[in-house]
C-alpha cells in the first residue's frame, strides 16, 4: 500500500481521482447492468482509460504492466479467435470474440490503473455501492422504471437473477476483506450493513449457488469474529442496530416467502440426484449438461467453436463454465483457461500474511465453485475479480 506521505502532491491527487473513477466504474457495472443501460458503465470505463492515458503522457510515465493472468487469458482469447474457423456457427463465435477483444483491452488498462495507484479497495467499494443500491430497490426505498423481479426472483438492476446474486456474493466477500483492517467505526458499520444487504439480495434471487456459498462464507466469518475478543463487542452492537434497521425496512412475510422458495429450488438439486422429481429449472440444467458433455466427447480437442452451445441447446447455454469451455474450445481451451486459476493458487501460497493468503485462496475456491453454475469466461465483473485476486497475490507475495 502506497502511503500518501511517500507521494508528491500531484500523485496524491491523481490517486484519489482514480480511486473515485474506479469506484464509480465498478458501481456502474452493477447499477447499469441491464442491456439498454450497460453503455453507461462502458462509457465510464472509456473515460477512465482516457484519463489514465493522459496521466501517463503528462507525467511521462513509460511503464506498462502485464501479469500472468493477462498473458494466459490472451492465449485463451487466441484459441477462441481461431475457433471461429471451425465453428459450427460463425456468427455466434465471431460476436463472442469481438466481445472478448474489448474485454481484454479493458482488463489490461484496469490492471495498469490498479498497479500504478494501488487502489484495489476501490473495487470492493464500488461493489458495495452497487449492492446497497439494489438493497434499497428491494425494500422499496427507491424505484426504477424497469421490473426488478422476474419469475418470482429478484433481478434488481440486472437482467438475470443469477447475475445480481453473483455481484452480491462478490460484494459480500469484499466487505469481509475490508473489515479485517477497518478502524473507522462508521466504515465498519457500513460494511456490516453491506454484508447483510448482500445476503438479503442473494435470498431474494433464489440463486442456489450464491445462497450455498454465501451462507458458508458468512458462517465462517461470524465464527471468526466471535472468537476474536476485540471484535465480539462491536459485532453484537452492530448486529443489534442492524436487526432493528431490518425490522423497520424489510417485509418479513416477503422474506419468509423468498427464503422458502430459495430452499425449495435448492432441494430440487438433491431431488434430481436421488432420481426424484425436481423443479423444471433443475431438470433443464441437467439435460443441458448431458447434451453438452456428449458434444464435447464428439469434439474433445478443439470443440465446436466458442459460444456455440446455443446452437445445440436451442439458444440456451450450459450454465457450467467447465463444460461450456470443454464443448466449445475443447481440452486445449479448457487447460489454458483454468491454468489462470492454477497459477493464482500457486501465487497465493507465496503470500506471507495469513489472513490475506486464506482470503485469496477461499475467494478463488468460491469462483471455481461458482463456475459449476454459470458461464463466466467472458463476463466483465467476474474477470475483474480474478484479475484483482492475481494483483493482490502479487503485491502481498513480494
Amino acid at each position: 500500500m502506497i502511503k500518501n506521505e511517500d507521494m508528491t502532491a500531484y500523485e496524491v491527487m491523481a490517486r484519489r481521482f482514480f480511486y473515485l473513477l474506479f469506484t464509480t466504474y465498478v458501481a456502474f457495472i452493477v447499477i447499469f447492468a441491464k442491456q439498454h443501460n450497460d453503455i453507461i458503465a462502458n462509457l465510464m470505463g472509456v473515460a477512465m482509460v482516457g484519463f489514465f492515458i493522459a496521466y501517463q503522457i503528462i507525467f511521462s510515465k513509460k511503464t506498462f504492466y502485464l501479469n500472468s493472468m493477462l498473458v494466459l487469458y490472451f492465449i485463451f482469447y487466441l484459441v477462441c479467435a481461431l475457433s471461429v474457423t471451425w465453428s459450427i456457427d460463425v456468427d455466434y463465435s465471431r460476436y463472442t470474440v469481438m466481445r472478448m477483444t474489448q474485454l481484454f483491452i479493458n482488463l489490461v488498462f484496469l490492471y495498469n490503473i490498479l498497479k500504478t495507484f494501488k487502489i484495489h479497495e476501490a473495487v470492493f467499494t464500488g461493489l458495495m455501492i452497487g449492492t446497497l443500491f439494489n438493497a434499497l430497490l428491494a425494500v422499496g426505498v427507491i424505484s426504477v422504471d424497469s421490473p426488478i423481479y422476474w419469475a418470482r426472483r429478484f433481478i434488481g438492476t440486472t437482467m438475470i437473477s443469477n447475475t445480481i446474486g453473483a455481484m452480491a456474493l462478490f460484494s459480500l466477500f469484499g466487505s469481509i476483506f475490508i473489515l479485517q483492517n477497518a478502524k473507522n467505526y462508521l466504515w465498519i458499520f457500513i460494511h456490516v450493513v453491506n454484508i447483510l444487504a448482500a445476503y438479503y439480495i442473494i435470498i431474494l434471487t433464489a440463486s442456489r449457488s450464491s445462497l450455498v456459498i454465501s451462507s458458508l462464507v458468512v458462517f465462517i466469518f461470524m465464527v471468526q469474529l466471535l472468537l476474536n475478543k476485540t471484535t465480539r463487542v462491536y459485532l453484537l452492537l452492530f448486529a443489534g442496530l442492524i436487526f432493528l434497521l431490518i425490522l423497520s425496512l424489510v417485509d418479513l412475510s416477503l422474506l419468509y416467502t423468498k427464503v422458502s422458495y430459495a430452499f425449495y429450488r435448492l432441494s430440487g438439486i438433491f431431488g434430481t440426484l436421488d432420481g426424484q422429481s425436481a423443479d423444471s429449472s433443475t431438470t433443464e440444467r441437467f439435460l443441458f449438461l448431458k447434451i453438452t458433455v456428449a458434444v464435447f466427447l464428439d469434439n474433445p480437442l478443439f470443440g465446436t467453436g466458442v459460444n456455440t452451445t446455443r446452437v445445440f441447446l436451442n439458444g440456451f447455454y450450459a450454465h457450467n463454465n467447465y463444460i461450456e469451455i470443454l464443448a466449445t474450445t475443447g481440452l486445449l481451451g479448457w487447460l489454458i483457461y483454468y491454468s489462470i486459476f492454477i497459477h493464482l493458487i500457486w501465487k497465493t501460497f507465496q503470500v506471507k500474511e495469513f489472513w490475506t493468503r486464506n482470503y485469496i485462496f477461499l475467494f478463488t475456491l468460491v469462483l471455481l465453485l461458482y463456475d459449476m453454475a454459470a458461464v463466466t469466461f467472458y463476463i466483465k465483473l467476474t474477470l475483474l475479480i480474478i484479475l484483482l485476486l492475481h494483483y493482490m497475490a502479487e503485491e502481498k507475495s513480494k
